[in-house]
């Protein structure tokens, strides 16, 4: 008899309590309510993020996600079910939460639970689409409790283990029973363990805010931009690119000009055609060319690889790419001379010609790369 009470002893305390799920169906249940969501600001640029569905036809995420945001579609992860954003129903920028109006859906709707009852050590799980991945499902604890904020969030924050990559930005976190306690808001990826989210009671408290409905504005288009913008931008290309120019012709002995008047006139020049080039290429590209150049990769934010001593590789990438980019300039410049000058131009046609063709050799390479 002895035996048998502390047989019953010891399952009642190392048995799992009634509620709690499993990880795998837990990794199911967030599967089935997670979003990808994809954001085209008003130049066309595609962002992504992550979001979840908390009632019939809502979504939440992160304010910054969708800050910027003139159009946008959702799509269930691991699957092809996709729906239009139509816009916000409800945005709080100090606290970074967003609540989206998607297309009708039965996409089942997560359940809340109570962030003021975490717990520094309490089991967690998350779930986001970090950069090329989707549905990605971690586990890791509550390691901190942030009463008063952080850059970026105002309010309580959760801090938590469970591992996350930009692109998550905006997913659930929940705990042993499936109950999202907050919300995917913040990771550091110099850092072990710098992750942060929302309390999901900060969600409530909007939830119960009256509608705020703000339709997502149509995209601006490379026919509707506004054509004071189009000219300030290829303004400034027109001034980078001879500045750029100059500093290769001038400074660099592989293209050296002694006269400086030629120097800058064949600057100028480059920059002209350059961007007069890029215009025309951009003008002729189809709906899918500009929707990979809109999406393709930003740089590495350089302030977050300054302070990561892990990122110096990186580092280097980045403080490469300008160097470079000019000595390949003075490269082109010395051949198109060599080319051109047997031609016996005068100035005006020898400096523009010259220009030109650098010009050319450039888009040339540039269609030529497989990169």
């Amino acid at each position: 008899m002895r035996y048998l009470s502390v047989l019953i002893f010891l399952l009642l305390v190392f048995a799992p309590r009634a509620d709690t799920q499993s990880a795998q169906h837990l990794a199911k249940t967030l599967s089935a309510s997670t979003v990808i969501l994809e954001i085209r600001d008003a130049n066309g640029r595609v962002s992504h993020g992550t979001g979840f569905f908390i009632g019939e036809g809502l979504i939440a995420t992160n304010h910054h996600v969708i800050e910027a945001a003139r159009s946008g579609t959702c799509r269930l992860v691991n699957t092809q079910q996709q729906f239009k954003i139509h816009g916000s129903m409800g945005k709080d920028a100090d606290r970074d939460m967003a609540i989206l109006r998607v297309s009708n859906t039965q996409a089942p709707a997560l359940q809340f639970g109570d962030s003021d009852t975490v717990q520094r050590g309490d089991t967690v799980y998350t779930m986001g689409n970090p950069r090329d991945f989707e549905g990605v499902f971690s586990q890791g604890q509550v390691s901190n409790l942030i009463p008063n904020g952080i850059p970026g969030i105002s309010g309580k924050v959760i801090q938590f283990t469970a591992a996350i990559s930009r692109g998550s930005s905006g997913g659930a976190v929940v705990n042993q029973n499936g109950q999202v306690i907050g919300i995917v808001s913040q990771t550091r990826d110099d850092g072990q363990n710098l992750n942060f989210a929302v309390p999901v009671n900060a969600l409530k408290q909007l939830l119960q805010l009256p509608p705020n409905y703000i339709p997502f504005s149509p995209q601006v288009t490379k026919t509707s931009e506004p054509e004071t913008n189009r000219n300030e931008n290829k303004l400034l290309r027109v001034i980078l690119l001879s500045i750029i120019a100059f500093g290769a012709i001038y400074f660099l002995p592989l293209a050296k000009v002694e006269k400086i008047g030629m120097t800058i006139a064949i600057a100028i020049g480059y920059g002209l055609f350059n961007t007069i080039a890029g215009s025309i290429m951009q003008a002729g590209m189809t709906d899918a060319m500009l929707h990979t150049l809109h999406t393709m990769p930003d740089d590495e934010n350089l302030a977050h690889i300054l302070d990561c001593f892990n990122c110096f590789p990186r580092l280097l990438i980045q403080a490469a790419k300008i160097p470079t980019y000019i000595v390949s300039i003075a490269f082109l410049f010395a051949i198109a001379s060599k080319v051109i000058r047997p031609l016996e131009l005068n100035g005006f046609f020898y400096t523009f010609a010259l220009a030109a063709a650098v010009v050319v050799a450039e888009i040339t390479i540039y269609w030529l790369l497989p990169f």
